[in-house]
């Protein structure tokens, strides 16, 4: 695990940086408090996608949506549910079923999202009142287990004279833990060749 200490999730201005960014929600279609409003604000349309797929049922702890704000095929939001409702502690077994959907899914469907570096806060150490030391394992266990690291962020977080992102695409797609797609948009596709150079990219 790599910890960059001080320094936030979401970029100055809500920028996202070059891989893809966790983001922890509930099933219920809600981003009213901690790092999911934070989210929401600097992604109002992927905050409607996400609602959308609630109300369809799609969204559980066995199905993870992938959201593409920018043209580049590099930058992405996993909204990962870590909790059923909103009004819930966030759940272990909960997270650790929605990273795996996550990770082993981003796998079977072959589009390139396995590729890319996660990052990711303490997940459910916020307001889902999980314990800070308990969250941090899960994630290193999960490193040991599914052969990936994780960049830790713990930096204050903040829409304070920011606006909203602009999204060029808006695109999404929704799996389970074996790859198979629940929902995807008509031009969400990934090109693992073309990283380079492209609009929306952010370095860490």
């Amino acid at each position: 695990m790599r910890i960059h200490e001080g320094k936030p999730l979401l970029q100055d201005g809500g920028l996202l940086r070059y891989g893809v960014s966790l983001n922890p929600v509930n099933t219920q279609g809600v981003m009213g408090a901690g790092v999911a409003k934070i989210f929401k604000y600097f992604y109002p349309r992927m905050f409607e996608v996400y609602r959308s797929a609630c109300e369809d049922k799609q969204i559980t702890d066995h199905q993870v949506m992938v959201y593409r704000p920018y043209r580049s095929y590099s930058t992405c939001i996993a909204n990962l549910p870590t909790k059923n409702h909103w009004k819930e502690d966030s759940s272990v077994d909960f997270i650790v079923n929605s990273l795996e959907t996550f990770i082993e899914g981003a796998r079977g469907v072959d589009m390139g999202i396995d590729q890319l570096p996660i990052h990711t806060v303490l997940l459910g150490a916020g307001l889902g009142n999980l314990d800070r030391d308990t969250a941090r394992r899960l994630l290193l266990d999960l490193e040991r287990v599914a052969g990936v690291e994780f960049n830790l962020y713990n930096g204050p977080m903040s829409t304070q004279n920011a606006s909203p992102v602009e999204e060029f695409t808006g695109e999404h797609i929704i799996y389970d833990v074996t790859g198979d797609i629940i929902s995807i948009s008509n031009y969400f596709v990934y090109n693992p060749n073309s990283l380079e150079g492209q609009q929306g990219r952010v370095d860490t």
